[in-house]
């Protein structure tokens, strides 16, 4: 009987050591393991998204080259916000070669929430014959900037000794510059 308690006791023992040795050295190890294998994932997953974004900035990168120069040109159609004297130049060279006289107006810079991109107002008053300001509206809509005619309206010119042939008309407009 002794025996068969010693067995018993012994038994017992090693079971107590072998729950002590899962609970304080395997149990913790196997936690460490969970851990570690969780940051690799993480970390594949990390890297897996560094190479998709490599792989799509070498795209961006080819197709922004390919189209280097129609950026460029779309920066030239908008008009410097610091120097306009460009845009003005235009303007009035082209009522010059018309023969229309005119007086423009800037208005100040706008951020509308409707519109691209921010922008000023002009406002153009002239006078000069007909087929001449309906050319110079034309060479407006088509100039090399960026611009919408917001309003247009044209009268005929009364008879007074300023204006300098009979047939020429009175115009205001008014356009939006969009602006870099």
């Amino acid at each position: 009987m002794r025996s068969k308690r010693t067995i018993i006791t012994t038994i017992g023992i090693f079971a107590g050591i072998a729950v002590l040795l899962s609970a304080f050295v395997v149990y913790p190890i196997f936690q460490g393991i969970l851990q570690d294998n969780e940051t690799v994932l993480r970390q594949k997953q990390e890297l897996l998204q560094i190479q998709e974004s490599k792989k799509r900035f070498h795209e961006f990168e080819s197709i922004s080259q390919d189209y280097a120069s129609e950026f460029v040109r779309l920066q030239a159609l908008f008009v410097d916000r610091e120097t306009p004297l460009p845009f003005f130049r235009f303007l009035d060279e082209t009522a010059l070669g018309l023969g229309i006289r005119m007086e423009k107006s800037p208005g100040n810079v706008q951020e509308i929430t409707q519109d691209p991109w921010p922008s000023f107002e002009v406002r153009l008053v002239g006078e000069g014959s007909y087929p001449n300001v309906a050319a110079f509206v034309e060479k407006i809509e088509n100039a090399p900037y960026l611009v919408e005619i917001q309003t247009f309206g044209i009268t005929e010119s009364g008879q007074s000794q300023e204006s300098p042939a009979p047939g020429s008309v009175e115009f205001s407009l008014s356009a939006k510059v969009f602006i870099r």
